[in-house]
């Protein structure tokens, strides 16, 4: 299976939404979520959420680099859902 891909360059400090609405009943939210950045160095500068939405900034990396970003989420009613998509670092586009 392919993953998403994502790209930025090395100077931005951009945010990517990831929302987990088709894996909750309508009675359901988020109440904790996480991120993370595998073998690039990129970094994650911030995790917000709400009721079905994750926000993940990221910031960094090499030029040429390419990783994986990870996406975690608890549910109120214990859901747990994991998310991957792939981050490539490129120039600017």
């Amino acid at each position: 299976m392919a993953l998403d891909v994502l790209s930025k360059s090395p100077n931005d400090l951009l945010d990517y939404d990831f929302d987990f609405t088709r894996w909750m009943t309508d009675d359901d939210r988020v109440v904790e979520a996480a991120a993370s950045v595998a073998t690039i160095s990129a970094t994650v500068e911030k995790v917000t959420f709400d009721i079905s939405t994750v926000r993940v900034w990221i910031n960094g990396g090499e030029l040429g680099e390419q990783g994986q970003l990870t996406v975690v989420i608890t549910t109120d009613q214990g859901r747990k859902k994991e998310i991957a998509v792939q981050l490539r670092i490129r120039e600017a586009f």
